[in-house]
């Protein structure tokens, strides 16, 4: 992969850079000024996990070097030079969906034509995220608008295995905003007991999505083998699922750990929770029960 070099200093910029390189303004707030004619700086992300960066450096039109600081906003322009975040998660999300589904295989239902014809369609019960609101995105002011992802958790309402989804959620640019999507988030079919969580992510460059996914059935699919009458416990095995899979994030199973953002614990099919707050007190959104009726 060829390097990308700063066209001040002539220093190539990160080993990451490539063919989705892009250049950016590192927030939009600093557009007004840029327009007013000051003079921006030229950056890039620093190597490594972001937990421990503990300075920005950056250049002006001189080629001196700056050193800004990391989660303090710069009070000048700053052009960043970097991968396409949204386009990575997209193609990591892919990933874990199909290794996902590679490890826990829908079940073959051989259905003739005419029965299908006859069969009379079902509606389809759902919940709908309304609203949304982050209080700390996760994100340092250099890394730009966030990629905030889903993993919803919960069993397999015909076998005792794991059942986790993962949804984009490709709006959840900036904290302190509050997104309208009115996404689906939860395909009540998928899950025993009307029951599910979730938990939300930040993404952050390198990481190994296949064998996030792995690692992800592998804890879920641990807690179900220990319990001997998962119906003896009910829908509360799915905290213990969400609850494994969060303890496992920060133990290094990232090559650059994506964030925890916050994580919502049993939701329930038909229930609403407006104004709702995650579990760490990060995240508050509006959930909703939608019934997709068949089209006639």
């Amino acid at each position: 992969m060829s390097a990308i070099y700063c066209p001040i200093t002539k220093r190539p910029f990160n080993h990451q850079a490539g063919r989705n390189t892009r250049l950016r303004l590192a927030d939009p707030s600093m557009l007004a000024r840029w327009q007013a004619g000051q003079a921006p700086l030229f950056a890039f992300e620093p190597a490594g996990d972001e937990k421990s960066w503990t300075q920005i450096e950056a250049f002006d039109t001189e080629g001196n070097t700056h050193w800004l600081d990391v989660y303090q906003m710069p009070d000048r322009p700053v052009l960043v030079i970097d991968t396409d975040g949204k386009a990575a998660l997209k193609a990591g999300l892919e990933v874990m969906r199909r290794t996902l589904a590679e490890q826990n295989p829908a079940p073959r239902m051989r259905r003739s034509a005419r029965m299908m014809a006859q069969a009379p369609a079902q509606p389809i019960d759902t919940t709908v995220l309304k609203t949304i609101r982050l209080a700390d995105d996760k994100e340092p002011w250099i890394s730009g608008a966030a990629e905030v992802y889903a993993i919803v958790t919960g069993v397999n309402p015909s076998r005792d295995e794991p059942t986790l989804d993962i949804v984009d959620m490709p709006y959840l640019d900036y904290d302190k905003t509050t997104y309208y999507p009115n996404q689906v988030m939860i395909h009540w079919d998928r899950y025993r007991w009307g029951a599910a969580d979730v938990i939300l992510m930040e993404q952050d460059d390198g990481t190994n999505y296949k064998e996030l996914a792995l690692k992800l059935n592998e804890v879920a699919s641990d807690i179900l083998v220990a319990i001997p009458d998962l119906e003896a416990q009910a829908y509360g095995v799915v905290t213990q699922i969400t609850g494994k899979i969060i303890e496992a994030i920060p133990d290094g199973w990232l090559t650059n750990d994506d964030d925890f953002v916050d994580v919502y614990y049993t939701l329930l099919k038909g229930r609403a929770y407006p104004d709702q707050y995650g579990a760490g007190g990060n995240a508050m959104a509006t959930w909703e029960p939608l019934t997709i009726e068949p089209t006639q």
